[in-house]
Parts: structure tokens; C-alpha cells; sequence
């Protein structure tokens, strides 16, 4: 995989996000900070990478919990400015654990204070290149992507993946927010990149065979809602076993049923006895070889 010079690109586990560094001789901007739990990793990652430079940003692409976890150990160390989305301010200033997916999900963020914002439309330079921003609604209808034109490369957060994007919530309608994610699956296709790298995964050049994925993907959903739910709860409940490393297997049940996401997804869409979502959730995440039974232990086997 052919990635420029002056990008320096971290992946880790579904766990964080991947940190992309965008450096020039003397300093350096980064891209997203991972999971507040792993930040001491994430801190430790970015200052091998940054060798003798100095870290001057921080730039999230959009503010869920695995982007921006991150952010309050990264400022303190490297007292660097931190710049999120315009519409992400209104939820970090007053802090908004509901609209971060911080209570909502039973998901962990530190609170931290950014310096400014960027916004559709505005550019920067970094790593000797010029970024431009777009908007990328569906997944988070605040988030952006950076496009470098000269390069042909899309930083795209969780917009796109080689193999998906991150969830898009279903909706009573079950419209609005697909159509959203359609609609950054276009303008991605319009841009024709040469490379994506994403929030999470590996960069990739195959870029129309993941949009095109990506589309299967969001029609299947559209045409059935309690589908689209059913991923989410598989989705967030991995999220929170890759936090945890384990959880009670008798528990799982009552689990879902105190959790935000899931009693929603459960009473909006799928309509049934949590002993039930429990077991169907659970076997779904066996069969994709990402969970097992270990005796009264549900643990993950990808890596955090």
C-alpha cells in the first residue's frame, strides 16, 4: 500500500480507532485518539512515532467515545490544540454524556476542552499537505472526512471501511440517517480516491468495491429495520465486551435490558424478552468467530 509521505498511519483494534499522524519535520497534527481506557497506549504509540517533533493538534473526525478518548491525556502531555467538528461543540461544551454515547452505550470518555472548530468547507495543512473537509452524515451527522486532492487520499473516520462503515441507527421512518450514509457513500465515489484509511482497519485502494459493499450493506438495512437494530445491538455489545475482556454470561440479559442502546433498539424495533435478544445476540457474535463461551464468561477473540 502506497501511503505519502508525511502520513504516518497506526492501526489498532476495533476497540480504538487508528490514529493517523500528518507530519513535517518539526511538528506534527493527529488524527483521533482512540478509547479513553487505552489512552496511556495511545499516548505511547504517537510519541514513538513522533520521535523528536512536536505534536501541535489534534483533529477529530467526529466525537464518539473510541475517537476522542484519547483527547484529555494527549492535551496534557503536549498541551496541543485540540479542534473537533463545528457540531460536535455543542455537545462537548456543556459535556453531553447522552449525546457522546457515553451513557447511552455504557461507553467511556474522559472530559476534555477543545481550542476551536472545523467545518465543511475549511482546509489545513499538515504533514506538508492540504486536507480539505466534508461533511460525512450518517453514522455521525456531525463527522468529517479530510480529502487531500494531490494525493488522492481520504482520511474517511468511520464513514467507510474496507469491509463496511460504522453503524447507522435505525429510525421510524428508516430513512433519514441511511439516506444521510448514502449520501457520503456518493460524495466518497465522487471524490475517486486512490486511498481510503480509515477509522479502523487498514488503508485500502480498492475504493469502489467498498462502496459498493457499503451500499448492500445500508439497502439490506433499509429495507428492514429490525435488521439494521439487530446489528446495532451485536455492534455495541461487542464494543463494551472488547472493553471489558469478559462478561457474565448469566448476566447478559439483565445486561441488555439496563443499558440505553440496547432496551431502545429492543423496544423501538425487535420486541422481545431479553433472555431471547441475550441468546439470538450472543450466537450471532459466536458464529462470526468474534466472541466465545468460556465457561461462565462471554470473551472476545479480536482484538481490542
Amino acid at each position: 500500500m502506497n501511503i505519502p509521505s508525511g502520513i504516518t498511519f497506526i492501526e489498532r483494534g476495533w476497540l480504538n480507532c487508528n490514529q493517523i499522524l500528518l507530519t513535517s519535520a518539526k511538528d506534527a497534527v493527529l488524527i483521533d485518539s482512540g478509547y479513553g481506557r487505552h489512552a496511556g497506549d495511545t499516548l505511547a504509540l504517537v510519541k514513538q512515532h513522533l520521535g523528536p517533533r512536536r505534536l501541535s493538534r489534534l483533529i477529530n473526525t467526529h466525537c464518539h467515545s473510541d475517537h476522542i478518548g484519547g483527547n484529555a491525556m494527549i492535551a496534557r502531555e503536549f498541551r496541543c490544540r485540540i479542534t473537533v467538528p463545528e457540531g460536535e461543540a455543542r455537545h462537548l461544551k456543556p459535556w453531553n454524556p447522552e449525546a457522546l454515547w457515553l451513557k447511552y452505550a455504557d461507553q467511556y470518555a474522559p472530559r476534555f476542552e477543545f481550542t476551536d472548530t472545523l467545518m465543511r468547507g475549511q482546509s489545513f495543512s499538515a504533514g506538508g499537505l492540504t486536507w480539505h473537509a466534508h461533511a460525512a452524515p450518517g453514522h455521525d451527522d456531525d463527522a468529517l472526512m479530510f480529502w487531500n486532492e494531490k494525493e488522492k487520499a481520504l482520511i474517511s473516520g468511520d464513514a467507510l471501511w474496507q469491509d463496511g462503515l460504522g453503524v447507522v441507527f435505525p429510525s421510524e421512518d428508516n430513512a433519514s440517517a441511511l439516506d444521510r450514509a448514502f449520501s457520503t457513500l456518493d460524495a466518497i465515489a465522487a471524490l475517486k480516491p486512490r486511498l481510503v484509511i480509515p477509522g479502523h482497519g487498514a488503508p485500502f485502494a480498492d475504493v469502489a468495491e467498498a462502496i459498493e459493499r457499503a451500499r448492500g450493506r445500508l439497502a439490506a438495512f433499509a429495507a428492514d429495520p429490525a435488521r439494521n437494530a439487530r446489528h446495532v445491538v451485536k455492534v455495541m455489545l461487542m464494543f463494551n465486551l472488547l472493553e471489558r475482556q469478559s462478561l457474565r454470561l448469566d448476566s447478559l440479559a439483565s445486561y441488555l435490558a439496563k443499558i440505553p442502546v440496547f432496551r431502545d433498539m429492543n423496544e423501538r424495533f425487535l420486541h422481545c424478552e431479553y433472555s431471547q435478544l441475550a441468546e439470538e445476540t450472543l450466537g450471532g457474535l459466536v458464529k462470526a468467530g468474534v466472541a466465545k463461551v468460556d465457561g461462565t464468561l462471554i470473551r472476545p477473540l479480536i482484538r481490542a
